[in-house]
C-alpha cells in the first residue's frame, strides 16, 4: 500500500509540475521542448523534486496532507480561494509554456535568463519541500491550530517570520517565469500575489 501510494504521489506531482507545462507547450512538439537545455533541466529538477515527494510519501504523509485535528477547522470560504489558487497555478503552467512557443510576449530569449529561472524554480521547490518536512504532522495547507499544536524552532521555519512554503512558491512562480519566457512575467503578475 505504502510503495503505491508513493507512487501514485510521484506521478501526479510530474503530471502537474511537468505535464500541464509540456500540454501548453505542445505534444506534438515535444521534441522542441527536451532539445532545449534548460526546459531540460526543468524536467530533470521536476522528475528530482518527484522523486523527493514520491520517497516522503513512502515514508510518511507528514509534511504532504493536513496533519491530525486539521479536520473541519477550514470555513467553505478557504476550500474556494484554495480551489482558485490551484486553478490559476495550473493556467499558468500551461499558457506560459504556450506563449513561449508561440513567441507571444517574448522579450528574447537568453539563456542566462532561462537558467536563473530554472535555479529559481529549484529554490522555490526545496523551500516548499523542506517547510513539509520541517512541519511534518503540523503542516497543513491552510494556517491553522491544530491539536497538540507544538512551536517549531529548528528547520527551514526558524530562518524566517514567513513561512517558508509561500516564499518557495513565490520563487517557483517568478523562476517558471524565467525559465520559459523571460518576456512572460508582464502578463502573470497575478501569481505573484496568491
Amino acid at each position: 500500500m505504502k510503495i503505491l501510494r508513493a507512487i501514485g504521489v510521484f506521478i501526479t506531482t510530474a503530471l502537474i509540475y511537468l505535464g500541464i507545462p509540456l500540454a501548453g507547450w505542445g505534444i506534438l512538439k515535444i521534441g522542441s521542448f527536451f532539445g532545449t537545455y534548460h526546459y531540460s533541466g526543468y524536467a530533470v529538477l521536476v522528475f528530482t523534486f518527484s522523486l523527493l515527494v514520491g520517497i516522503q510519501a513512502f515514508t510518511s504523509l507528514e509534511g504532504i496532507q493536513d496533519g491530525p485535528g486539521a479536520e473541519g477547522i477550514k470555513v467553505h470560504r478557504q476550500s474556494i480561494i484554495g480551489s482558485l489558487l490551484i486553478g490559476t497555478l495550473a493556467v499558468a503552467l500551461f499558457i506560459i509554456p504556450f506563449l513561449s512557443r508561440h513567441g507571444i510576449g517574448v522579450f528574447g530569449q537568453l539563456q542566462i535568463i532561462s537558467w536563473f529561472g530554472v535555479a529559481l524554480c529549484g529554490f522555490g521547490y526545496l523551500l516548499i519541500y523542506w517547510s513539509g518536512l520541517a512541519l511534518g504532522k503540523q503542516y497543513s495547507a491552510e494556517v491553522t491550530l491544530q491539536k497538540d499544536h507544538k512551536l517549531i524552532t529548528t528547520g527551514a521555519l526558524i530562518a524566517s517570520s514567513v513561512i517558508p512554503a509561500t516564499r518557495g512558491f513565490l520563487a517557483s512562480d517568478w523562476g517558471s517565469r524565467y525559465y520559459f519566457n523571460p518576456g512572460s512575467d508582464c502578463f502573470f503578475y497575478l501569481g505573484s500575489w496568491l
